[in-house]
């Protein structure tokens, strides 16, 4: 299991690596080569995947548990992995009838460079934020300044998650499905993945079926049934009613109020200097998690390339992928409430909320 972001770099360094000597393979026709490279292409995803997956008991977390950043990072490279190798594979016609297919491969390598790179960003940056210690000459200047850095937060993680749902519900519509609803009741179910293939696809299919279970297990078996709910009501919802929907599924209002009420009633300025420098790192954590949901998303559009590739029309493909698809939006609603703070769902995150009620304990 990945241990965190800096984790997730170093094995995709070393997977971008033997990606890049099994493309030097390609080019020259060298089978050696290509064998060779196989085998650490292979070797490079042979991480272990024991480790729990998914909410724990807030202020409980067993020494096993992972965080929230370390789960998505899992089924990020889980997934970005088995692409990986199950289009190496194909570039060899391990499977008959089936053309070997170059852009498939490149397209791999592509989203695992470009997602070692976004990880690498700055986010507070991205999000826009004031990342500038506060340090106020009066109370009232520390309140104004706490209230207007927490509604930007606030804004942006509503954008940020309206845009990972958007993401995510194109691809479900590209799905063509017959019913959405049918998709929504297959999260959390296992899938039929099979294939007598060569061993690059073999281990590439096995990794993302296990990340697409990964992305099932990261909601929580006690979660699931109200994240489907939340799907059903926001699939009947289009263009700006989606929109506004999503940020009262995040409490945003509720929030805004409970802050109002806290500056209201502080009275000490350290603390509220200490509260608005909190949030950057709240800002930080945040966009990591939904940069790495992103990413997810991007990856099941090729996973579902590769699927369709080796189990051609089966039925279930377009099923389960959209039952991933419709998982990651219920991952970043729970991600996106667990920032606001509206609700403490996650045992490792402190939202908007969270950071205002320390400012002023006294308060009503």
């Amino acid at each position: 299991m990945v241990s965190g972001i800096g984790d997730f770099a170093n094995r995709s360094d070393v997977l971008l690596g033997a990606a890049e000597l099994y493309a030097d393979g390609l080019a020259q026709g060298d089978e050696t080569a290509l064998d060779r490279a196989g085998d650490e292409l292979l070797d490079a995803a042979a991480w272990d995947a024991a480790g729990p997956l998914g909410l724990y008991a807030i202020g409980q977390p067993s020494a096993a548990a992972a965080t929230t950043e370390a789960d998505l990072a899992t089924v990020l490279l889980d997934l970005q992995a088995g692409n990986l190798l199950v289009a190496a594979g194909l570039q060899r016609n391990a499977l008959p009838n089936v053309p070997a297919d170059r852009a498939v491969f490149d397209e791999a390598h592509e989203q695992m460079a470009e997602a070692r790179q976004e990880l690498a960003a700055t986010p507070s940056v991205v999000l826009g934020l004031q990342a500038v210690y506060a340090n106020s000459a009066d109370i009232e200047a520390a309140r104004n300044d706490f209230r207007s850095q927490s509604k930007a937060l606030l804004e942006e993680i509503v954008n940020e998650v309206n845009g990972t749902i958007s993401a995510a519900s194109e691809q479900v519509e590209k799905l063509k499905l017959a019913d959405v609803m049918a998709a929504v009741n297959q999260i959390g179910q296992a899938l039929p993945v099979v294939a007598q293939a060569g061993q690059l696809v073999r281990k590439g299919l096995d990794l993302i079926k296990r990340a697409i279970e990964g992305i099932f297990d990261f909601i929580g078996r006690e979660a699931t049934e109200t994240v489907k709910s939340q799907l059903k009501a926001l699939w009947e919802k289009i263009g700006q009613g989606r929109q506004n929907f999503v940020e009262t599924l995040l409490g945003v209002a509720a929030v805004k109020a409970r802050i109002e009420t806290i500056l209201m009633a502080a009275t000490d300025l350290r603390r509220v200097d200490f509260g608005t420098n909190a949030l950057i790192p709240v800002a930080d954590a945040f966009t990591r998690r939904n940069t790495l949901l992103r990413a997810v998303v991007r990856g099941l559009a090729l996973g579902g390339s590769c699927l369709a590739l080796v189990h051609l029309a089966a039925p279930w493909v377009s099923l389960a992928l959209g039952a991933a698809y419709l998982a990651s939006i219920g991952a970043a609603l729970l991600i996106g409430a667990a920032y606001t703070g509206q609700h403490r769902i996650f045992g490792d995150i402190e939202g908007v909320e969270q950071i205002a009620e320390r400012i002023g304990s006294t308060a009503g």
